[in-house]
């Protein structure tokens, strides 16, 4: 059947593509230009599925009278000929000089937010009976601007009304809520503790305001001078514990103390024992020194010979010496791949 047919290129299927996903290829074609009668255009051609669409378009020519006279009809002058372009007889309205009669009402405006109406007005030229009809849109006429005050949960506003209609409209002039003046009704809240508590009542002191909320009231803890729970090294921090001195209370607090820092003295810390630094001194050519540096390493064990470092790789790069060397402490690995001249 023709509609089972597949296209196919040396034996296998064509893949076939959605039109849409296509696109039109255009290409320009004649300008055709406007006369009298029609309007201009060029066109334009898909190069792929010859569709025409029309671009560019230009007004209408005006007609091109041989010989022409004027003619006034009443309060309309025209134009009467024959025009050479479209091979026709022509009239064109050229002017109208009307003599207007004065604007009558025949619909009074209503600015009735449910039933508005514009105000309509016509008038009526004497001569040659035309009418011109006028809308003019109703408008409110408001009155001096009242103030509704703010309360403690909304916003106060300024508000006119019309005196014709009685609609209300807000002017855009606003004060923010006030929020509730809070008073304890009930309860006092000196007699909480940190672990006894007060049921204190809460209202507020505006008039015509109907809030209240109650809350179960807690006394802050009092802390004492803390002690020293852990005490600082010379790379951790310590601990110092508060403890709260109302009777039954056992709450607690902690605070950090900052870790010591080293002390070192001829390269070992006094307090705990690690050195400041390993090196490993590397002469290169002949002519130059140089020493890796590593700095705080670990536990006190760290300068014992069984975790010195360890020169795993030397090797010569463009003259100077790429070092890596590794160290194993307390089952972690560290790999310096640094280096400084000393």
């Amino acid at each position: 059947a023709l509609n089972s047919w597949i296209p196919q290129y040396n034996g296998e299927p064509i893949p076939t593509i959605p039109a849409n996903h296509i696109g039109h290829i255009w290409e320009k074609g004649e300008i055709v230009a406007p006369t009298c009668e029609t309007e201009g255009y060029t066109l334009y051609t898909c190069n792929k599925c010859e569709l025409t669409e029309k671009r560019d378009v230009l007004a209408k020519a005006e007609h091109n009278f041989k010989t022409f006279e004027i003619e006034t009809r009443k309060c309309v002058e025209i134009k009467k000929g024959h025009c050479i372009g479209c091979d026709k007889d022509i009239e064109v309205e050229l002017s109208q000089t009307h003599n207007w009669s004065d604007w009558t009402t025949a619909q009074d405006a209503n600015c009735d937010i449910n039933n508005p109406k514009d105000k309509l007005e016509y008038r009526e030229c004497t001569e040659c009976g035309k009418q011109e009809i006028e809308s003019t849109p109703a408008e409110h006429n408001w009155d001096d601007p009242t103030w509704i005050q703010a309360t403690c949960t909304k916003d106060g506003y300024e508000t006119h009304t019309c005196r014709v209609c009685g609609a209300t409209e807000k002017t855009g002039n606003v004060e923010s809520a006030l929020g509730h003046d809070e008073k304890i009704e009930r309860g006092d809240p000196l007699q909480a503790t940190c672990i006894t508590s007060v049921d204190v009542t809460y209202t507020c002191l505006r008039e015509n305001c109907e809030w209240q909320k109650s809350v179960a009231f807690f006394a802050e803890h009092k802390w004492d001078d803390g002690a020293e729970t852990k005490a600082p090294t010379c790379t951790k921090e310590g601990i110092k514990t508060n403890f709260c001195t109302v009777e039954g209370c056992q709450a607690t607090k902690n605070e950090h103390i900052d870790a010591i820092g080293h002390n070192y003295v001829d390269n070992k810390c006094a307090i705990c024992g690690v050195s400041s630094e390993y090196a490993l001194t590397v002469i290169t050519t002949g002519k130059d020194s140089y020493m890796f540096y590593i700095e705080e390493i670990g536990p006190q064990n760290a300068g014992s010979e069984e975790n010195a470092p360890d020169q795993t790789e030397i090797c010569p790069v463009g003259g100077m010496v790429v070092l890596k060397i590794t160290i194993s402490l307390v089952g972690e690995t560290y790999t310096i791949t640094e280096w400084s001249k000393k």
